[in-house]
């Protein structure tokens, strides 16, 4: 990209999560002579700053679930990522009443609750109802999520890229044109300007004074819950699936030697910054409770995690009505993690103005966009964050 400004960047960046890093990456890899400013911001209260994050391809979706496979084959090859790829395959418990589960795929096969034990290497049963089966599928695992968000980074930074670790507090709006972002005091300028500021996004559009529509952005928070281990559980324990509940997930940290309970108990928040760690995870602990008895009234420790709910659960990436030279690129309702490998290729295109010659990519560039369609269906309809 010829004909630089000495002040200007011919991309500004914003945010530090799984899409800006992606973005970040797949810039430097199209262009790789960009000058390229990344704020990354200084949150600690972040999505991809979590430590674990379910890498899979089950989903109700056909069109969701191919992208997702296509992710997870670059997790299990790509030469900088990989290592931090766990495929673990997970155990779902279905409850035959219910339609809230995961996605059962047609390859997964029931196993029993004491082959469950097995391969776990737990002591106690766990509390099944008498409507529900044990299912496994053997494809999917888990990414050291803040390790490999940090190995990305850090590979840009060896490309050229110049990373901040600074809050961009306003975008600069000149003539209907994004010429840059606001640090503290100081104007950065860019050509090209990309907000993936996550659950952030809506206060930074705010206070630039860019309306977006009526209730396109939920900022949301959940509840994580960990159970540090003693050196004999974890080593009873490190071979473990991800465990499955229509209400949560138990699953290992092999680089922690923890276990982590997430759950679907979303709730509202005005802004992250305000977000505090004594969150309730009673729902976490009985999703424990309920694959794990052997860890019944354990101390747990907690924290938020806050996200931004997206209609139909797919990020947005795509330009501002009005404003030239913008392009977001954030959220996704929880599920964009596992696209970290190939979220930037999608936003690569959005900044070219071109359609995908990829037809799977071209419905992902088509879902992403402000208008979706009422026949889009939603990532997972049989669990929508519960707000």
């Amino acid at each position: 990209m010829g004909g630089h400004h000495a002040n200007q960047f011919d991309f500004i960046i914003v945010g530090g999560g799984c899409i800006a890093a992606s973005t970040v990456y797949a810039i430097k890899k199209r262009w790789p002579d960009a000058r390229v400013s990344w704020h990354t911001g200084v949150h600690v209260h972040t999505a991809s700053n979590d430590f674990l994050k379910i890498i899979r391809d089950a989903y109700p979706d056909n069109t969701m679930a191919e992208w997702a496979n296509r992710a997870m084959q670059l997790w299990a090859s790509d030469d900088l990522l990989s290592k931090y790829f766990h495929r673990t395959a997970w155990i779902q418990a279905i409850d035959k009443k219910t339609t809230k589960t995961m996605s059962k795929g047609e390859k997964d096969t029931a196993v029993t609750a004491k082959e469950m034990m097995e391969q776990v290497g737990s002591t106690i049963e766990p509390s099944l109802a008498v409507t529900e089966e044990l299912y496994l599928n053997p494809n999917v695992g888990y990414a050291d999520s803040d390790v490999a968000v940090q190995a990305i980074s850090d590979r840009a930074v060896e490309l050229g890229v110049q990373r901040h670790r600074n809050n961009v507090t306003k975008l600069i709006i000149e003539a209907g044109k994004c010429v840059g972002v606001q640090v503290g005091d100081a104007v950065v300028r860019g050509k090209t300007t990309i907000v993936s500021t996550g659950a952030w996004t809506p206060e930074i559009l705010e206070k630039s004074k860019i309306p977006v529509p009526p209730g396109f952005f939920q900022v949301t928070a959940v509840g994580v819950a960990v159970l540090e281990l003693s050196e004999s559980e974890y080593n009873s324990l490190k071979s473990m699936p991800i465990l499955v509940t229509k209400d949560g997930e138990v699953m290992l940290s092999k680089l922690h030697q923890v276990l982590k309970m997430t759950t679907t108990d979303t709730f509202r928040i005005a802004s992250p910054d305000d977000l505090s760690d004594e969150v309730d995870i009673t729902p976490n602990r009985k999703v424990l409770e309920k694959m794990l008895p052997q860890f019944r009234g354990r101390e747990l420790k907690r924290f938020c995690c806050p996200d931004l709910i997206t209609p139909k659960q797919y990020p947005i990436i795509d330009r501002v009505d009005g404003i030239s030279n913008l392009i977001l690129a954030t959220g996704g309702s929880y599920h964009s993690y596992k696209f970290l490998t190939n979220i930037g290729d999608i936003v690569v295109l959005r900044i070219c103005g071109e359609e995908s010659n990829d037809p799977l990519e071209r419905t992902i560039q088509a879902r992403c966009r402000w208008e979706r369609s009422d026949d889009t269906t939603s990532v997972h309809p049989n669990i929508v964050p519960n707000l």
